[in-house]
């Protein structure tokens, strides 16, 4: 009987993929807190902000130290309090502000749940010192100014607490950047127990409903919410993950954003509904500064974005009496948070530029660690390889077909009836003896491990998590939590206890897999409320999942990377997950998740991507070709031309679809994707190159155009082409039957197009002509480029072969720059022995040199690899003579009609520091070509 239930959950599952059903996810009407806060906003609005229900601070309750100060919010109408936390935060910029609130110890009826510190945040938030004037108006307003000298940037940050109604704006060179409370939306709803039947629940303040599922409420309702705005700004970006445009549209008249993890299939574009992962993260940019916001809060949270003109930027009339004189029309963008509990938690980042509140939120939640090299090529998957022979085959078809390819996935029928951790003895016999042919070749092998467990009394894994109090507890007798995924019945472990975590990073030492895919982990429960667990289970500690969910699967995959250290010490990780929370790029890549087969699918891969990135999660990319439905040839080659240039770059699709590996199209189709997996095999080492810049300061390897262009404001709403790092450009083919395709080319910049080396000047639109194998990438003047042009069947068969160098000359100073890092590319040694090499490359003034940032004798490769080619776009005359760092005379082409100079086998050692000289045909001198 319980497996003819199943079925009959899995067949309505089954139908759900033929295309999401937005029933059966709730709207903000339907969900009792959003529903409240939206209509306590309202009221707000109507009251003019100068109403009842206000909240403000006891000037008698202020205490302040070297760093910030520490008061009592006061509820005018009802007197209850609030404890706050004003301080500065010390990030790498040191122009972060923390603003915390939540109840007095002694007089909360429960405690509130926060992320423990390593859970999103990298640690415990140190705090900076801020000398504190009270004396303005009156003493109605604290002034926090940033203590690091008069000449440090950070001394320009400010944070303006106003007392009387409770506001907080921060300011960047005297410009405020960030009003908190400015609308009086602060909602905080205390923790009560249901005082009789007779208690009014209209708005499921102590039980819910939805779909026949019942949320009970033992503890009452304890939702937060409160409005932060972008005074001067008119964009703003973030708050993945939504299948939407990279800018936020506003939500006035419709849905806010939701950001509550779920398995949604086939989702719907261009709307706000949540998907599998979230962060809380939003920024706003204008042609003068970034702005940022965290809110540090797990549970779910719907957010209402809207943008307007204000006179003087929704400024307070006491704050204007002493800053800089805002436009009196100027832009505003305002948010409205509204989460379902725990406390705010609110980073307030403040900067000139993109990069600047990138590298804040990095100093937070940390960065992506350097992945292994394998991970950043090209992987192929689908649901599912068969058994070892379709594995070994797929694997001799890509060599036969001189395409390479780094790893190939194994989905769930890999394993014994769905139990994680096993094999499925009659398909894969000889598991290692499989993982071994594979690596002989350099290719990696990896499993999915998801994180529900099938209930079985005869699995000794499943005994474990029955017997040893691992798993997710049900609120209604405190039993194993039982739902349905993919083997039936199921538990989940509880990763909020980090003894659980231990347990399962365990679980991995003895398995036959080297990497890791945990997929599920929103969670996905197939017969639950909005396909993911009750909120009502029950966790470590006695913690609610309505208040750790959008954790829950960054927990997963937290525990997974553990797992593999354990079980290879001296070997970088590799996991991939679908569910993510802040903090989830140190410990996995994500992938955009069960996306379609058709062209606006394609279209949307690029601003989810972008929103990824610019959010923290900088190693991204989506399912080529679509998961979801068979896709034409055309298609399937667009879609691997733009995956190519996505950080994380893997084939995938669904178990009901024709097999679409490249050497099964027709000859034209296979070699357009054969060109593009070939260029992303080129250009590893410069995305190697930007993974490695990113660990060290979080920005993204893959970005917007505004992020390097932020004063170029045609860029602010453009999300259909994207940069690599700053040095190239990238738009794809998105339309079928495309012969044309519009390229912007940023302001105040030159490019040049990788196939042609034809030169185009920035601030325009560009027309140009395609065909199935056209790739519009672009090479950015000034910059330095190392690629490997020699083609091999692996990253790892490449990892000792010589470098070229593009040199792109442009502009009145006809400069350029560029860096290269090299290591082993898969072990830790680059972190415990520093064995890597990290070269800068300049010229000017007709030399070109390589000065050595970082070498040592623990990379041994270091000193076997060379540049064999130096390719210098934008030469103006032909050089009388190449000099070489040994005196020698470089042999050489100049084509005069493409300005394209080629240096061939110079042989230079890319760990010894050296200059190549361009000589003038008159003197020997340099020639500033």
């Amino acid at each position: 009987m319980r497996w003819f239930v199943f079925f009959g959950f899995l067949l309505a599952w089954v139908s759900l993929c033929v295309s999401v059903d937005r029933s059966n996810f709730k709207t903000c009407e339907q969900s009792g807190f959003c529903k409240r806060h939206r209509k306590f906003a309202t009221a707000q609005d109507a009251a003019e902000a100068e109403g009842a229900n206000q909240y403000q601070v006891d000037p008698a309750s202020i205490a302040t130290d070297d760093n910030g100060l520490s008061a009592a919010l006061v509820d005018a109408a009802t007197g209850k309090r609030l404890s706050l936390r004003l301080a500065r935060v010390a990030t790498v910029t040191g122009r972060t502000f923390r603003l915390k609130i939540n109840e007095f110890a002694d007089e909360a009826k429960r405690p509130r749940f926060e992320p423990a510190p390593g859970d999103s945040l990298v640690a415990d938030v140190a705090e900076a010192p801020v000398a504190i004037d009270n004396k303005q108006l009156d003493g109605n307003l604290y002034v926090l100014e940033a203590k690091d000298g008069a000449k440090s940037d950070a001394a320009k940050a400010k944070a303006v607490l106003q007392l009387k109604p409770f506001r907080v704006d921060c300011l960047l060179n005297d410009r405020p950047l960030i009003s908190v409370n400015s609308k009086s939306r602060l909602m905080w709803e205390f923790h009560q127990q249901k005082p009789d039947d007779s208690a009014d629940n209209s708005d499921g303040l102590y039980d819910e409903e939805f779909k026949g599922h019942r949320d009970a409420k033992p503890h009452g309702s304890s939702s937060v919410g409160m409005d932060v705005a972008f005074p001067g700004f008119e964009h703003v970006y973030g708050i993945p993950e939504h299948a939407d445009s990279l800018a936020l549209r506003s939500t006035a008249g419709g849905e806010p954003y939701r950001l509550y993890n779920l398995d949604v299939f086939e989702y719907e574009l261009n709307n706000p509904m949540a998907l599998y992962g979230s962060v809380p993260l939003v920024y706003a940019h204008s042609a003068n500064n970034t702005a940022g916001a965290f809110w540090h809060n797990p549970s779910e949270t719907w957010v209402d974005v809207q943008s307007s003109k204000s006179s003087g930027g929704g400024l307070s009339a006491l704050l204007t009496s002493f800053v800089k004189s805002a436009s009196p029309s100027e832009a505003l963008t305002e948010t409205h948070w509204m989460s379902e509990s725990g406390v705010i938690d609110l980073f307030l980042l403040l900067s000139d530029t993109p990069l600047g509140a990138f590298r804040q939120y990095a100093s937070l939640t940390g960065t992506t660690p350097l992945p292994p090299i394998f991970s950043i090529a090209y992987h192929q998957c689908r649901w599912n390889y068969n058994d070892e022979t379709d594995v070994l085959e797929v694997d001799r078809n890509f060599d036969e077909n001189d395409i390479p390819y780094d790893v190939i996935w194994l989905d769930i029928e890999h394993t014994d009836g769905k139990r994680y951790f096993t094999w499925d003895s009659n398909k894969f016999p000889n598991p290692q003896g499989m993982l071994d042919k594979l690596n002989a070749k350099g290719r990696q092998l990896v499993t999915v491990v998801d994180p529900h467990i099938k209930r079985d009394d005869n699995w000794a894994l499943y005994q474990r998590v029955r017997d040893g109090d691992i798993a997710v507890k049900s609120h209604k007798d405190d039993g194993l939590y039982d739902g349905w995924c993919w083997p039936g019945s199921s538990v989940w472990p509880d990763f909020i206890d980090p003894a659980v975590r231990k347990w399962w990073a365990n679980e991995f030492k003895d398995y036959v897999a080297a990497y890791t895919w945990n997929d599920m982990g929103e969670p996905s429960v197939f017969n639950g409320p909005e396909v993911t667990m009750h909120k009502d289970a029950k966790h470590h500690n006695g913690w609610e999942h309505r208040e750790v969910h959008n954790l829950y699967g960054a927990l997963v995959h937290q525990a997974s990377w553990d797992g593999q250290l354990v079980k290879s010490p001296q070997r970088r990780p590799f996991v991939l997950t679908r569910a993510f929370f802040a903090g989830s790029q140190r410990t996995a890549a994500v992938w955009t998740g069960d996306n379609a087969a058709n062209w606006d699918h394609l279209k949307a891969s690029v601003p989810m991507v972008l929103s990824l990135s610019i959010t923290g999660i900088t190693f991204s990319g989506a399912d080529v070709g679509g998961f979801f439905g068979n896709t034409d040839p055309e298609l399937l080659v667009r879609w691997y031309q733009a995956g190519s240039l996505q950080p994380f770059f893997r084939a995938h699709a669904h178990l009901d679809t024709r097999r679409r590996e490249p050497w099964l199209l027709d000859a034209q189709y296979k070699e357009a994707i054969r060109s593009a997996i070939l260029l992303r095999y080129t250009l590893l080492p410069y995305l190697y190159t930007q993974f490695y810049l990113s660990a060290r300061d979080g920005r993204p390897v893959m970005a917007p155009l505004w992020v390097y262009y932020p004063k170029d404001e045609a860029t602010f709403s453009m999300d259909d082409q994207h940069l690599l790092g700053p040095d190239l450009l990238f738009k794809p083919v998105t339309e079928a039957g495309a012969t044309s395709l519009s390229v912007y080319l940023p302001k105040d910049s030159i490019w040049y197009r990788h196939d042609t080396w034809e030169g185009f000047g920035g601030g325009q639109t560009v027309s140009l002509s395609v065909s199935l194998t056209t790739m519009s990438l672009f090479y950015r003047a000034g910059g330095i480029v190392a690629r490997r042009d020699r083609p091999r069947r692996s990253s790892a068969a490449m990892r000792r072969d010589p470098v070229t160098l593009v040199v792109l000359l442009g502009g009145r100073d006809r400069r350029a720059s560029g860096h290269l890092y090299l290591d082993d590319g898969y072990s830790l040694e680059h972190k415990t022995s520093s064995a890597y090499l990290h070269c800068r490359f300049n010229y000017a003034n007709g030399s070109l040199t390589n000065t050595l940032v970082h070498s040592s004798p623990a990379y041994a490769d270091a000193d076997r690899i060379k540049v064999e080619r130096l390719i210098f776009v934008g030469v103006r005359t032909r050089p009388k003579s190449v000099v070489l760092p040994d005196g020698g005379v470089g042999e050489f082409t100049y084509t005069e009609q493409s300005r394209l100079l080629v240096i061939r086998r110079p042989n230079l050692p890319v760990a010894k520091a050296w200059t190549v000289r361009l000589m003038d045909a008159s003197a020997n001198g340099h020639d500033e070509l």
